[in-house]
């Protein structure tokens, strides 16, 4: 499945956060992470991720799909999920 991963965490736990996702997933910018990974390597991210963050101030927003189609228009990226 393909995979999009935006997250705003505590300065203390971005780093530890990073080089995890890493592992798995292609890493965008500073906070977005994006990759095909299989059903159970999300589910010990989304494990991980609830260990390592604090639900009251930390925000993760995980986005997936089975299917992707990405297409340029005119200078713009269009996702189609």
């Amino acid at each position: 499945m393909y995979v999009i991963i935006v997250y705003d965490v505590a300065v203390d736990r971005i780093n530890n956060i990073r080089k995890f996702l890493k592992r798995f997933l292609n890493w965008i910018q500073n906070s977005v992470f994006e990759g095909e990974i299989t059903e159970s390597q999300l589910i010990r991210i989304e494990n991980y991720l609830n260990k390592k963050t604090e639900q009251d101030y930390d925000f993760i927003k995980i986005y997936h799909t089975s299917f992707l189609y990405l297409t340029i228009m005119h200078d713009h990226v269009i996702f189609i999920l």
